[in-house]
């Protein structure tokens, strides 16, 4: 995406891939946008946002006053926190003052959760509808955690599901040739993940890596009401026979509500 940005008819519609968030921000910075701009959907590439001042980027940003709806994703395999300061920011009713509708993928600190679960983004009087896929890596204590991740917005409640995806990576081809996995001696690493029901990122899991697979899921948290037992969800495995590794597709747990029941289905 060059810059400056030169928008020469109105533009209601955004969505794009971005490689920094100074991106974003430089979005919305731009007069023309702030006027017209209604719904804005992002996804952002890994960087670092240390350098991101939250009175800077506050004092950067103009008040997008038709934007009802905004998407910002970070990548299921991505595993950079970005500060909720900064995402307060970015979805303040100083600079989003109609924001009718969040979604919000991505990792959070745990030191945190506090501040999340009573952000105005879940509490003002916007009533912003929140749909989000919070994600934590390797935390031993993703069980007592749940209980701090919101329910979604307190104007529009949410159930949520909790699960654990372990990830494993690819392994050097000198440790795979005896069994023939490239993917059972690699890295290991928990990614635990809650995220609002009904699922709201169809659109945006569409992620294929080489260099690393979901090996396994463990579904820990479910709806309260009208559920039916879940065990675990084990994703298609990778066949390794032939000269060449095939293509392969990452499934997330489908999750939906039908007629007052629970289903997860894996592919």
């Amino acid at each position: 995406m060059g810059w400056p940005i030169t928008v020469h008819v109105p533009l209601t519609y955004l969505r794009a891939a971005l490689t920094s968030m100074d991106y974003l921000v430089r979005i919305m910075s731009t007069s023309q946008l702030s006027s017209s701009l209604c719904q804005l959907h992002v996804t952002i590439d890994d960087g670092n946002y240390d350098n991101y001042c939250a009175a800077t980027t506050s004092d950067q940003l103009i008040p997008m006053v038709n934007l009802h709806t905004f998407t910002f994703f970070k990548a299921f395999f991505s595993r950079l926190i970005i500060r909720w300061t900064l995402i307060e920011i970015l979805t303040s009713f100083n600079v989003m003052p109609v924001l009718q509708r969040a979604n919000m993928s991505l990792f959070i600190n745990i030191d945190e959760l506090n501040r999340i679960s009573s952000s105005p983004l879940f509490t003002d009087h916007r009533h912003v509808n929140v749909h989000f896929a919070f994600s934590l890596i390797n935390c031993s204590q993703y069980l007592e955690v749940t209980q701090y991740i919101p329910r979604g917005n307190r104007f529009h409640p949410r159930e949520i599901v909790g699960a654990t995806f372990v990830v494993n990576h690819w392994s050097q081809k000198s440790e795979w040739l005896i069994d023939g996995d490239p993917f059972c001696r690699g890295d290991q690493y928990y990614h635990h993940m809650w995220y609002t029901l009904p699922w709201a990122f169809d659109e945006f899991f569409h992620e294929y890596i080489p260099h690393c697979r979901i090996t396994k899921i463990q579904v820990f948290e479910i709806p309260s009401r009208n559920i039916i037992p879940i065990g675990q969800s084990f994703l298609r495995s990778l066949n390794t026979s032939g000269p060449t590794l095939p293509s392969s597709i990452f499934y997330l747990p489908h999750v939906a509500l039908s007629n007052g029941q629970l289903a997860v289905i894996s592919v």
